[in-house]
């Protein structure tokens, strides 16, 4: 008996230019990972990102994301408050409640015919889908961490004016109030004060000046 349906039940958009769609067989996969792992599948743990990819378009960390509102759903009958992600879909209520009461070896069996009836173009297709992903997870990464930063003051001069950045400092970040540190043209001098990439020091020939350093040129 197949079990393969064809129609897609939800989307989502995963950056600009991707969209990540999610079938009911993507679904039923999902409520056998989050109950039984993909062992039995012949999934070890260090295969699951390429089992992934190919099978289901998408990532390691997509899948487990819809794991969780899957088990949001299998424990929403529990005592005390469900645990996983609210934000399920009507299609994963819907498989959850048609498969929930399914043993491991019969959940399986649908499972596998899922996989055992998947065209090498829809494979194909997966995968280009999945190396898509993979690229706009790390974009939104890069973009999270650079949202992350603090920003940096410029340096200036008693009358609000833009100073030079110089990075000629002979030490390496993070500084400390106190600390003796060399900079390549005024000299050695001891750290006053910090502010963000701003250090006041107080050189022996040169007297207490604004000095800014640019944090990348230490990584």
């Amino acid at each position: 008996m197949k079990h393969i349906l064809e129609f897609r039940l939800f989307e989502y958009k995963a950056g600009p230019k991707i969209k990540i769609k999610w079938t009911e067989n993507d679904a039923i996969i999902t409520l056998y990972y989050e109950k039984f792992g993909l062992r039995k599948l012949g999934v070890t743990n260090d295969n699951v990102e390429a089992f992934v990819n190919e099978y289901i378009g998408s990532t390691e960390n997509s899948l487990k994301m819809q794991a969780a509102c899957i088990r949001y759903l299998l424990t929403l009958n529990n005592a005390g408050v469900p645990s996983g992600l609210p934000n399920y879909s009507n299609a994963q209520e819907n498989i959850v409640e048609k498969y929930r009461k399914f043993s491991e070896p019969e959940l399986r069996e649908v499972v596998q015919d899922i996989l055992d009836n998947m065209t090498d173009d829809e494979k194909l297709n997966n995968l280009i889908m999945a190396d898509e992903y993979k690229k706009e997870e790390v974009r939104k990464g890069n973009q999270k961490k650079q949202e992350t930063l603090p920003k940096l003051e410029e340096p200036r001069d008693k009358f609000g004016r833009v100073m030079k950045k110089v990075s000629d400092i002979k030490a390496t970040p993070p500084f400390q109030i106190g600390e003796n540190i060399i900079h390549r043209k005024l000299g050695p001098g001891k750290v006053l004060s910090i502010n963000g990439n701003i250090l006041e020091v107080d050189f022996r020939t040169g007297g207490v000046k604004k000095i800014a350093y640019i944090p990348e040129l230490f990584l």
